[in-house]
């Protein structure tokens, strides 16, 4: 029986995910969490195989989650929790990032039950599941580096950049991410330095022009 956690901070994704994978031969969702901190206790207790993990969570994002997971099986020795990112963001976008911060998946939150339902049981069996966009991807990557400049940003600058680029204050970005707003200055100096770009308003051109907004 292949254990499932989910960790998602919308009830009806949770309540959705859970009732679809209830209908999977062996397959039991053993808890749902909604915060960052819930499923890296959740990912460290032992109680499951597989974790399905939403990339925005309050807070703390799941990619922050994901390297703290990461990190405390590696303290201890152990082999991590199979790690799937279930996520409405682009794998363009995301898909490389997750996948190098130690997901074992990226699986759109619009890709189809069977598909969902094979990269956990791939996961279970500590293997990774690519599509075959991820793994074109994670080739491209490989071969080339990052293309553009806002792809070395961090999961956190990458988030602040989001905002600043879809027209946010810094106070409001830090309301949003609950940071205070002298952190928030500074990604956003970080994320300034990485474009090379002198203002937000340039930020917000910036991802415009490359179709991130």
């Amino acid at each position: 029986m292949i254990r499932v956690g989910i960790a998602d901070d919308e009830d009806l994704v949770r309540d959705g995910l859970a009732a679809l994978l209830s209908s999977q031969a062996g397959i039991i969702v053993v808890s749902t969490v909604s915060s960052a901190a819930e499923a890296i206790e959740l990912a460290d207790s032992g109680s499951i195989d597989v974790l399905l993990l939403d990339i925005h969570l309050g807070g703390r994002g799941g990619i922050d989650a994901l390297r703290e997971i990461v990190h405390q099986a590696s303290a201890r020795r152990g082999d991590p929790v199979g790690v799937i990112i279930v996520s409405s963001m682009s794998q363009e976008e995301f898909g490389v990032r997750a996948i190098r911060s130690g997901a074992a998946a990226f699986v759109p939150k619009a890709s189809s039950p069977d598909l969902l339902t094979e990269a956990i049981r791939t996961v279970a069996s500590g293997r990774r599941y690519l599509t075959p966009r991820i793994a074109e991807l994670l080739a491209d990557f490989a071969e080339h580096g990052p293309d553009d400049a806002h792809q070395s940003l961090s999961h956190r600058e990458y988030e602040v950049f989001e905002l600043l680029a879809a027209g946010r204050s810094v106070t409001e970005v830090s309301e949003q991410l609950s940071l205070s707003v002298s952190t928030v200055s500074t990604y956003r100096a970080r994320i300034l330095e990485k474009l090379r770009v002198d203002s937000t308003a340039a930020v917000i051109r910036y991802a415009a022009q490359r179709g991130l907004v």
